[in-house]
């Protein structure tokens, strides 16, 4: 992962804490699945992640969905995002 420009390796039954306000990011680079718990304070980020879920499940999500549901969220994205059609 990196956070903050800096990159640190995490490995099973490892913590990850991301200070609030830093740019992060992370990636699986190895061949196994990769499962993980995020736990967001102060409250309210979960709107976003259910959003972006009822969205996808309907097959609604666009880029217009989704930069709206981070507009709602407070959610600022430092990369260009992807083409979501």
């Amino acid at each position: 992962m990196v956070c903050g420009g800096e990159r640190e390796t995490v490995g099973p039954d490892q913590l990850a804490p991301l200070p609030r306000g830093l740019a992060h990011s992370f990636r699986n680079v190895s061949d196994e699945p990769c499962r993980f718990t995020v736990t967001i304070t102060p409250g309210g980020w979960e709107r976003f992640f259910e959003e972006i879920g009822a969205a996808t499940a309907t097959g609604k999500l666009d880029n217009a969905v989704f930069r709206e549901c981070s507009d709602r969220s407070d959610v600022i994205w430092r990369v260009p995002l992807p083409d979501l059609g």
